[in-house]
């Protein structure tokens, strides 16, 4: 019997475990040699790529002390092939060091290997608008 796995599904979950602080959930999900890259350059805090499930840990704290989400909501979320996933969102937040408020729409993308985890994921955002905040 052949199981196809629902990758869309998983990103739904770790989205569910990101807005609950969830981090190690969130951890779950990935294979130990994840790459997670995040858009932008200085000044935007947490934008680099992370290699491995505990440099990828590192992320989610600090972007907890960077910014405050006010709003941070997926629209869409879709299987694009049988290891790649697509999401489709928008956010708000506050930058914290400076009080300033950044809004941007948002892609992601998702892939997993044959068993379900994540092994690699890329956001892209309006990078100028959130490094603005930081400014």
């Amino acid at each position: 019997m052949q199981t196809i796995l629902d990758n869309a599904a998983t990103v739904a979950q770790m989205f569910d475990a990101f807005k609950k602080g969830e981090v190690d959930k969130l951890l779950s999900f990935m294979h130990p040699r994840v790459i997670w890259t995040i858009s932008g350059a200085a000044p935007i805090p947490y934008a680099r790529t992370y290699r491995g499930k505990q440099d990828t840990a590192s992320f989610f704290p600090e972007v907890a002390r960077a910014v405050t989400f006010t709003e941070f909501e997926p629209e869409k979320i879709v299987n694009i092939d049988d290891h790649t996933v697509v999401s489709i969102g928008h956010l708000t937040a506050i930058a914290n060091e400076t009080g300033k408020e950044m809004k941007s729409d948002w892609v992601m993308l998702s892939e997993f290997d044959e068993e379900g985890m994540l092994v690699r994921f890329r956001d892209y955002t309006d990078t100028q608008t959130v490094a603005k905040a930081f400014q």
